[in-house]
């Protein structure tokens, strides 16, 4: 009897360990904006899990053809005094093995005000990873707990290099 009363309490206490801890959300929705000459992507991400540290993964976008020069990135959250996320830059070749890229330091504790960062350009240098790979994704981490619910907006637009103004790059895979 005692025995299964420890085991119980080993295993109750082992699920209520797991239960807090930050989970990986993959494959957020990621919508792609093609015009005449320019290609974006942009996306919203709710946030569920609210614990610190809680991944929210995008979707794999395309940049292959646009990533000779840097992109203009604005991210935003809609909640006041509860927002702290943190968005890192991950890119790859096949879009299934993922290098971490340099994230600037802007955009650590993104909150309501709007963030506009330049991506491929980080902390004054360019950033050689960005200018090599295929794919992109985007890692937004929750930085500290917030409210479940907050909304994270976010749009990243390329110029398309002479040649291809008219070509939908976000078919390309």
């Amino acid at each position: 009897m005692k025995t299964s009363k420890l085991f119980l309490t080993v295993v109750l206490v082992l699920i209520g360990v797991f239960a807090v801890q930050a989970g990986s959300t993959y494959v957020q929705i990621v919508n792609p904006i093609n015009r005449i000459g320019k290609l974006a992507y942009s996306g919203t991400v709710t946030f569920v899990d609210t614990v610190t540290g809680a991944t929210y993964f995008t979707q794999a976008f395309y940049i292959g053809a646009v990533n000779y020069s840097d992109a203009l990135a604005r991210f935003q959250c809609t909640e006041v005094g509860t927002e702290d996320i943190n968005v890192f830059t991950e890119y790859s070749v096949d879009a299934l093995t993922w290098v971490d890229g340099t994230t600037d330091t802007d955009l650590d504790a993104v909150g309501v005000t709007a963030v506009l960062d330049t991506i491929g350009h980080v902390n004054g240098t360019n950033e050689v990873i960005y200018h090599t790979f295929l794919f992109m994704r985007y890692k937004f981490v929750a930085g500290q707990a917030i409210d479940t619910g907050m909304v994270l907006t976010y749009v990243t637009a390329f110029i398309k290099p002479a040649g291809l103004e008219r070509v939908p790059l976000h078919l390309i895979k």
